[in-house]
């Protein structure tokens, strides 16, 4: 049996993984146990081969003082070594805004839409959202959106 827990918000876990919850049992005689968590301080939690972790407004329900990114991504990055595979779970309903300051810290980044050329992922742009990053390169427009750091091939493997 595969154990596999799912972190998330209450939202993610209504929204998105329904099929997991009405095939619970299915899924079971096929070898898959999948338990759903949104304390990430539960016991037994990391008793687990694959961590699923949905993004969907994560930093809500991280257990640190500041939700800023930094605060975040060093809080994460202790709490994912405890497990064999974790997957990222990126739901946003965009080709662009990868998270790519998490690759390091991920075995697969699983995304709703990805671009086919994946070249795009591991060139520097202004914001990293393919028709914004066009009409700023070409119409000469302004945009105050921070851009989102290039991945690099071996990350472009993870998707």
């Amino acid at each position: 049996m595969t154990a596999i827990h799912v972190i998330g918000n209450q939202l993610s876990y209504h929204d998105y993984h329904h099929p997991c919850r009405v095939f619970r049992k299915s899924l079971q005689n096929h070898g898959l146990d999948i338990k759903f968590f949104f304390n990430l301080q539960t016991p037994g939690i990391d008793n687990c081969d694959i961590l699923i972790f949905h993004e969907d407004n994560y930093r809500d329900f991280l257990p640190i003082e500041k939700k800023d990114r930094g605060y975040a991504i060093e809080y994460l990055e202790s709490f994912f070594k405890r497990f064999p595979k974790v997957i990222w779970f990126d739901g946003n309903d965009s080709s662009g805004w990868l998270r790519s300051y998490v690759f390091p810290l991920i075995d697969i980044y699983a995304k709703s839409q990805v671009l086919i050329d994946k070249r795009y992922y591991q060139e520097k742009h202004p914001t990293g959202i393919l028709h914004r990053d066009y009409v700023i390169e070409n119409f000469n427009i302004k945009d105050n959106v921070k851009a989102k750091e290039p991945i690099s091939e071996e990350d472009c493997k993870k998707k």
